[in-house]
């Protein structure tokens, strides 16, 4: 709907339609953009529009209900991320700063909720595609930045897709030896599975953003970017949803690990072994790309990129000790739980009730207008009145014409 409204209104206004054209138009009025920052974060499933993948409510039916191998390819590597993308580009052009800072708060706030979400279940595929929410959430943000947000955004992107594709594709290898998503219930031998250990390692080193791997990198940009535009809370919680990341990453590693009462040692497939090989490579060397980028971005007349990045030991330190904490967090969870509140622990397990409250909200909505439909063909005096002041008005010929099936 989004992105059907942002097209009519250029059409409407007499803009072009194609991106290149639009990047040398005029300024973009705010609501243009806004329909396209709408289909972004449907896309790219930003909240409240995430449950499409990851729902904590058992009445929905989530895209992590498919094949693993599909959710490595879509889910980590190229559906989602068209959403963030088309917001890239369109931020190429002329627009208010207000868009910036109205997408750099739903990446922020995505990012944080998705990461602590995780905490919350112990089902291997959601955990992972809460992470891809979050992740989604730091490039969001990173659109947001003022600068070079499309070319840090991008640059994450790339990373992202290749880290979570390993990781996705190490759980599938576990999944097909053993038919039980549940961390709690999966133990397995790393003499015996070395390959599947350290991919494992890799992704999750990265995801957490442990230098040298990838993840640190172009996270750590969007971070230190923020703070340089003034933008202190977004980074608060660009930080803190690093130490969940951490936590949640560690705990999954801990569990297939570590046997407990539950849990049964088994031996993974390894009819995947090549392609685990090839992503993890991709994964270690994923940040040179970074020089490609800028390339690329160079010879299409971006912003200067000389003086894009430099090393700080400050926020490198900082990061670095939070992802000690959250480690700390997520080797100690067992420990950690009975002093929480119950009423916590359930708001956290069950997604803060958001998929249940859109569920539900859904549904009214949906069973009021099949009443009111029902009603207005009864016959009953007043909601005879009330289609005569429908079809007086004209309001009727527009519930036509949205109806009609026609496109214009």
């Amino acid at each position: 709907m989004g992105f059907i409204f942002g097209i009519f209104l250029l059409i409407s206004n007499n803009y072009p339609l194609t991106i290149s054209d639009l990047l040398i138009s005029d300024y973009l009025p705010n609501n243009i953009i806004y329909g396209f920052i709408l289909a972004a974060a449907g896309k790219s499933a930003q909240f409240p529009l995430h449950i499409w993948i990851s729902s904590s409510d058992k009445r929905n039916i989530d895209a992590m209900q498919g094949p693993t191998t599909v959710s490595a390819l879509i889910h980590a590597a190229t559906m989602v991320n068209a959403g963030i993308y088309l917001a890239s580009r369109f931020l190429m052009t002329p627009h208010s700063t207000n868009i910036n800072n109205l997408i750099i708060i739903i990446g922020s706030f995505t990012a944080l909720y998705a990461s602590i979400s995780a905490l919350g279940t112990y089902d291997m595929k959601r955990i992972l595609a809460y992470s891809t929410i979050s992740q989604l959430g730091y490039m969001m943000v990173a659109i947001g930045i003022k600068n070079y947000g499309s070319f840090i955004s991008l640059w994450h992107l790339i990373n992202h897709a290749l880290f979570k594709g390993l990781l996705f594709l190490t759980i599938g290898s576990i999944l097909y030896s053993h038919h039980n998503r549940d961390i709690r219930n999966i133990t397995f031998d790393i003499k015996e599975n070395k390959i599947i250990y350290f991919s494992l390692l890799i992704g999750l080193a990265s995801l957490i953003g442990i230098p040298p791997f990838s993840g640190f990198f172009s996270k750590d940009v969007i971070i230190e970017y923020l703070i340089k535009d003034g933008n202190f809370i977004a980074a608060v919680m660009l930080y803190v949803g690093v130490v969940f990341t951490a936590a949640y990453s560690v705990r999954m590693l801990k569990y297939f690990l570590f046997p407990n009462d539950k849990s049964t040692f088994i031996k993974i497939s390894k009819s995947n072994i090549f392609v685990l090989i090839i992503l993890s490579t991709g994964t270690i060397f994923s940040s040179l790309i970074y020089y490609y980028l800028k390339y690329l971005f160079t010879n299409f007349g971006y912003n200067s990129l000389d003086e894009f990045y430099h090393f700080s030991i400050l926020p490198f330190l900082l990061i670095i000790g939070l992802i000690i904490i959250g480690i700390a967090i997520g080797w100690n969870t067992n420990k950690i739980k009975p002093i929480i509140p119950s009423m916590i622990i359930d708001i956290i397990q069950n997604g803060f009730y958001i998929d249940a409250i859109i569920t539900n909200l859904i549904a009214y909505i949906t069973y009021k207008s099949s009443i009111v439909s029902i009603r207005m063909q009864s016959g009953d005096h007043f909601w005879n009145i009330f289609l005569f002041v429908l079809s007086a008005t004209g309001i009727t010929s527009y519930l036509y014409f949205v109806q009609s099936g026609g496109i214009l």
